[in-house]
């Protein structure tokens, strides 16, 4: 379970988007951008998170893969 027990945070994101909306506001022109690929960052996260923690559950034998 230690191996694969960081694929259950990949899911979190709602202190990060908090943080980009402050570099947003605090770095002007630089900090959209900034603030635009953090973002990003957080939907690929958002969408390979819950996969990848169900597939550590698989793995640890946590979770049954119903086939």
């Amino acid at each position: 379970v230690r191996t694969w027990a960081w694929t259950g945070f990949l899911g979190q994101a709602g202190v990060s988007l908090g943080l980009a909306a402050i570099i947003k506001t605090r770095l002007g022109p630089a900090g959209g951008l900034a603030a635009d690929i953090i973002i990003g960052a957080i939907v690929i996260n958002q969408i390979a998170g819950p996969t990848a923690f169900r597939w550590a559950l698989v793995r640890t034998k946590e979770a049954v893969l119903h086939e």
